[in-house]
């Protein structure tokens, strides 16, 4: 029985040994075949097919790859099958194929390295005020060519900008603007195109808008928004990386918030050890005997104290 949890994809797969070799003899015989029937449309799908076969589920590297399937082709040129100008086309696709998945893989990897790079960033901070700072600047960092917001919950439950990057706090009125609307629904919204008076977009040239919410185990702490000169500015993407972005800085503040809440559990237990009544149960004879005598001798004390002064 299935539960109606959502489940994550897979990042982690196994790749089998065998995948490879098996992959590189389809290369080869559908490459033989294509070649046999002169069908360069059907040559070309094959080495496509394989390169890609290749790299999602061969354990080879991407290098080895692409000098296999390249050799298939180099290898129909000098048998003299197809034209030169079928394989300097098929060299053409293969580089821009090859220029496609670099350039998306380039691409994950820099938001894998920078998202590393900003939470080791935000976990060095000593201070509230010190991870607001680095918050922001990471963020900026991320989108040098966007004005970047940082809003947080008050313990009066307002939404503010705190000081950062010497600016003063400022307090939000309580609208129906954009920040509000993400903070209150608790979900990400992106803007395509504002409305100046609906939207209220915190920069005056701003076109578009990503707003996002920041928020640990339901409790939302703020909102972070970008907001763009140009109209249709961000995508789903843009939104999703966003989302990450809030998600490590949410935690690092729900950090600042439990310590301050173990202060003061710290501090409530204190004072209940403080009220707790005195132990009246019933004394045996000798605490009995011992308590008399520690009397009797600080009495003593205390007569041998006052001769002394008259003295």
């Amino acid at each position: 029985m299935r539960s109606g949890s959502k489940q994550s994809p897979k990042l982690f797969t196994r790749r089998s040994f065998w995948a490879a070799p098996c992959i590189a003899v389809f290369l080869v015989g559908a490459s033989a075949f294509a070649c046999g029937i002169g069908s360069f449309a059907l040559f070309t799908s094959v080495v496509i097919a394989s390169f890609v076969g290749l790299n999602e589920f061969g354990r080879w590297r991407y290098k080895a790859n692409l000098v296999l399937c390249l050799g298939a082709a180099v290898t129909s040129a000098i048998a003299g099958v197809f034209t030169m100008t079928e394989i300097v086309s098929l060299f053409s696709l293969f580089v821009l194929l090859s220029v496609y998945i670099f350039y998306y893989k380039k691409r994950s990897d820099n938001v894998i390295v920078t998202m590393n790079a900003f939470a080791e960033m935000l976990s060095l901070s000593r201070t509230f005020d010190d991870l607001v700072e680095n918050a922001w600047r990471g963020l900026e960092q991320m989108a040098p060519d966007f004005a970047v917001f940082l809003v947080l919950e008050d313990r009066e439950e307002r939404l503010y900008l705190p000081a950062y990057s010497g600016e003063k706090p400022k307090i939000l009125k309580k609208n129906d603007g954009t920040v509000w609307r993400t903070f209150s629904s608790g979900r990400s919204q992106i803007i395509r195109k504002i409305n100046p008076g609906v939207d209220l977009p915190l920069d005056h040239d701003a076109m578009s808008i990503v707003s996002v919410p920041m928020k640990v185990k339901n409790e939302k702490l703020g909102v972070i928004q970008i907001e763009a000169p140009a109209v249709d500015a961000f995508d789903d993407y843009d939104l999703e990386r966003l989302s990450l972005a809030a998600y490590i800085t949410a935690r690092e503040l729900c950090v600042f918030c439990d310590f301050e809440d173990t202060g003061s559990e710290e501090k409530s237990d204190k004072q209940q050890e403080d009220q707790q009544p005195e132990d009246k149960t019933p004394k045996s004879p000798e605490q009995k005997s011992d308590e008399s005598k520690d009397k009797e001798s600080s009495i003593t004390e205390r007569k041998d104290e006052k001769s002394h002064a008259s003295d």
